[in-house]
């Protein structure tokens, strides 16, 4: 069975062999066709370039197969000359196409790839077919993306993206966009990608046709704002976007919008996974999808650091205020002194009166004379009685000052 298999094996090898050869002269031959076309002979005065046209083609596909790129790039170099001097810009746009394919899939070499799929551009727009340009530019900036030629690939999806908003292509080429923002959030670039998404709103809300990839596009703008930890600007762009474009209103991405707001703010663990999880948000870009699971991861290690901080920290109670405390017994001891100063003052005016009649002030108004109105001299004035045994000495000394000025003030009043 070992000796049979591996004969087996030999006898493919030798018919692939087999193939392989036959393929190769096949091409040979296509190849020295079509030079000899181009030659010129007695009989022939000058090249004969429609008839060399099909051997060079032949030729180039079979050495792509054959993986003999250098010759497969002379057959794309001769079938441009040739169908540029019968005038075929399309098939000169295609001659170079495959010629930016193998410098950049093959030869690893972007700075010729760009110098023919510009050229190849520029003759499918003489050709006016626009569309064609357009594809084959997605499909040259998809490659470079994937062979991480990024400042290729990011200059021919902005050429792409500007012709189709600035031509309002987009019907056409509906790839460009979703492909444009895929490369962009590879390589983590939020910044363009969201000005793509707006750019992108701007022109649907002009068409006013497609609500519901209008609402998906403002969906995705919530997202990035929500992946830069800006959730607040997240939700002052959805309230502007529902004042502008009113249709979004009550579709499943606008209220898949306002939750994803809310479980990032409140940092609600079990409605951001809830909302992540809708079908809908499935269908957004691959790569926004992916980074809002680093917003998951986020709100979960914050919601988890709240319950330590709640348990951490004992239950509030209001704080005892000495300063208020204070206030409330100076003003009971103020209250307190001035009735027994008022007391004071009471008896200090009957006493007063029973030892000096004259100083009672008239009740009719009139002005009386200086000797009515002149009172008790300091000198006279009673001195403080002694304060008691026992009591706070400089507290009774402060009291008996303060009654002792009091009354001195009333005898000069009368």
């Amino acid at each position: 069975a070992e000796y049979m298999g591996r004969e087996k094996q030999v006898i493919c090898m030798e018919e692939q062999g087999m193939k392989r050869m036959e393929m190769s002269a096949k091409a040979q031959d296509n190849m020295r066709e079509g030079k000899n076309c181009l030659n010129t002979t007695i009989c022939r005065c000058k090249p004969d370039y429609l008839e060399a046209v099909p051997h060079f083609k032949e030729a180039a596909k079979l050495f792509l197969n054959l993986e003999d790129y250098e010759n497969a790039l002379f057959c794309f170099q001769q079938l441009a000359t040739c169908n540029h001097e019968l005038e075929d810009h399309f098939e000169v746009g295609e001659a170079f196409k495959g010629e930016a394919l193998i410098y950049l899939d093959k030869k690893n070499d972007p700075k010729k790839a760009q110098e023919s799929f510009t050229k190849a551009v520029h003759e499918y727009q003489i050709q006016g077919n626009v569309r064609q340009a357009q594809m084959m530019m997605m499909e040259i900036a998809t490659k470079s993306a994937h062979k991480k030629f990024d400042d290729l690939a990011e200059d021919i999806f902005k050429k792409i993206i500007d012709d189709v908003f600035e031509e309002e292509a987009y019907t056409n080429l509906g790839k460009a966009v979703p492909e444009y923002i895929e490369f962009l959030l590879s390589r983590n670039k939020l910044g363009e990608a969201l000005k793509i998404y707006e750019k992108h709103i701007v022109y649907l809300g002009k068409i006013k046709k497609q609500s519901n990839v209008l609402a998906r596009t403002c969906f995705c703008v919530v997202c990035v704002f929500v992946i830069m930890d800006e959730p607040y600007v997240a939700q002052d762009r959805l309230r502007g976007y529902e004042q502008v474009y009113p249709e979004i209103i009550g579709t499943s991405y606008f209220n898949a919008g306002h939750d994803l707001i809310n479980a990032v703010c409140n940092r609600n663990e079990t409605l951001l996974r809830k909302t992540t999880q809708r079908p809908i948000v499935s269908q957004i870009e691959t790569g926004l999808h992916k980074k809002l699971s680093a917003v998951k991861i986020r709100v979960s290690v914050s919601a988890e650091e709240k319950k330590e901080e709640a348990k951490k920290s004992p239950s509030p109670k209001e704080p005892i205020r000495e300063s208020s405390v204070l206030k409330v017994d100076e003003i009971k001891i103020e209250k307190a002194e001035e009735k027994t100063i008022e007391k004071e003052i009471s008896k200090s005016e009957d006493i007063n009166i029973q030892h000096n009649p004259d100083v009672i002030p008239a009740i009719d108004g009139k002005q009386k004379s200086p000797q009515q109105i002149k009172g008790p001299s300091l000198e006279n004035s009673p001195e403080p009685p002694a304060s008691p045994v026992g009591e706070d000495k400089f507290g009774g000394i402060f009291k008996q000052w303060k009654l002792y000025s009091q009354l001195n003030y009333i005898a000069l009043l009368y």
